[in-house]
């Protein structure tokens, strides 16, 4: 009986593979209808904090945005982020770049993403000691980048550069 369900189950992943391989030779996965091939990321609009360097790891952050006048707080550290609207951005040792080929500072907390598309906003990070840095964004300007490949849609993302100490 465990010898019979072995069989059929080497026969479905050999049904499974067969498929898989005609699949991709047949380039049906990759490119679908249209002749060209697309990624599939998914977009959200954002714009993306850049930091001048990367903050300490070991330290937890307030952040406080004001985005098209409404106020947004949390603390982020590199195990916890307050649900806030916020995403911390944390770099490792090799080079970074955000979805519009911003490169990140390396080793560290190195910006920030807020979701949507705001016009205009103020960040302030600050630690147990107090204020670390202040930045106003009068004027975001956003661009329709695609993420995806050339033809496969747009994402309007933006990135800003944040001088930290």
């Amino acid at each position: 009986m465990l010898s019979q369900a072995r069989q059929r189950d080497e026969s479905s992943r050999g049904v499974v593979l067969a498929l898989a391989i005609l699949a991709m030779a047949s380039g049906v996965s990759a490119e679908g209808c249209s002749g060209h091939s697309c990624t599939g990321l998914g977009c959200q609009p954002h714009a993306d904090v850049v930091f001048s360097h990367a903050l300490d790891t070991s330290r937890t952050y307030g952040v406080d945005v004001v985005s098209n006048g409404v106020t947004t707080s949390c603390r982020v550290s590199l195990t916890a982020v307050d649900p806030c609207g916020v995403q911390p951005i944390w770099t490792g040792s090799q080079p970074t770049v955000t979805m519009d080929g911003t490169h990140l500072p390396t080793g560290g907390f190195a910006g920030l993403t807020l979701q949507g598309q705001p016009a205009s906003m103020t960040v302030t990070i600050s630690d147990d000691t107090g204020v670390v840095a202040t930045a106003r964004f009068d004027s975001i300007h956003y661009s329709a980048v695609e993420i995806n490949g050339a033809g496969c849609g747009t994402c309007s993302l933006a990135s800003v550069a944040m001088s930290v100490p």
